[in-house]
């Protein structure tokens, strides 16, 4: 795992591995916004279609994407990860992303929590 920015985790945390060292079976990990994504795709709203987008709001902002029955992760995992698009080019308070303008700054939960 590696920029999990909302558990403080900017470098890698080898997570995968120490899991599959401790229960000797393989193990699969990803982002929250993902797996969502995958769930509402196959029991949920996205009634197995093949073309899902999912988005989550809560500590972050953040989206999932299932295109032609296939989980997107795009460039180092940023695929639907919209809360670390630029929005305020003025907003003075950084995002966990050590960033500053990002959606999650002035969207997310936490973001609103800082901006009062």
């Amino acid at each position: 795992v590696i920029g999990a920015y909302n558990l403080n985790w900017k470098t890698l945390q080898p997570i995968k591995e120490k899991i599959e060292k401790a229960l000797g079976i393989p193990f699969f990990i990803d982002n929250d916004a993902n797996v969502a994504a995958l769930g509402e795709r196959w029991m949920g709203a996205g009634d197995n279609q093949p073309d899902v987008v999912f988005m989550t709001l809560g500590t972050g902002v953040g989206g999932g994407i299932v295109a032609e029955g296939k989980l997107l992760h795009g460039v180092a995992g940023a695929a639907g990860e919209l809360g670390h698009i630029t929005v305020d080019f003025d907003q003075p308070i950084a995002c966990t992303c050590g960033k500053k303008g990002c959606l999650e700054t002035v969207a997310s939960a936490t973001g609103i929590v800082n901006l009062t």
